[in-house]
């Protein structure tokens, strides 16, 4: 009788183990998983205080001083995107110029028959040796 119940009493002691580590095992995703939670609020909150935060009180003349820089530096910024978007503007223009050359250079040779890449290309390395050397021969001569 005593193996009985000490079978039995071991069995319920196996149980209650088990049971306990359910339980702490549940108990460390839960910390975990509110750890997280609060780290998240927590960095929220930080984002959100920056638009919050007060602004300091100011002069009259300290504000004007600081609204003159401000408009200052606004209107270098302004002039300094207008004559950015001009060389971009000349940019664009130079691109298209030299898009359209290229579109002219390509129907010519296709013209004379020339339609892989590497006949275009041999052709336009021997027209280059031809006229560089009518080149030196030009400057030999003279």
């Amino acid at each position: 009788m005593t193996s009985r119940r000490e079978k039995k009493f071991k069995k319920q002691k196996r149980r209650e183990r088990e049971s306990k580590k359910k339980v702490l095992h549940l108990r460390g995703l839960n910390r975990k998983m509110a750890k997280q939670k609060k780290e998240l609020e927590e960095a929220l909150e930080t984002e959100a205080s920056v638009f919050d935060k007060q602004k300091p009180y100011l002069k009259p003349e300290t504000q004007k001083a600081w609204a003159e820089r401000d408009k200052a530096r606004n209107e270098g910024i302004k002039a300094q995107i207008e004559h950015n978007l001009k060389i971009l503007e000349e940019l664009e223009t130079e691109y298209l110029k030299e898009e359209l050359a290229r579109e002219e250079l390509n129907q010519e040779l296709e013209d004379q028959g020339l339609k892989t890449p590497e006949d275009k290309i041999n052709y336009l390395k021997e027209k280059a040796q031809k006229e560089a050397e009518e080149f030196e021969k030009k400057l030999t001569a003279q």
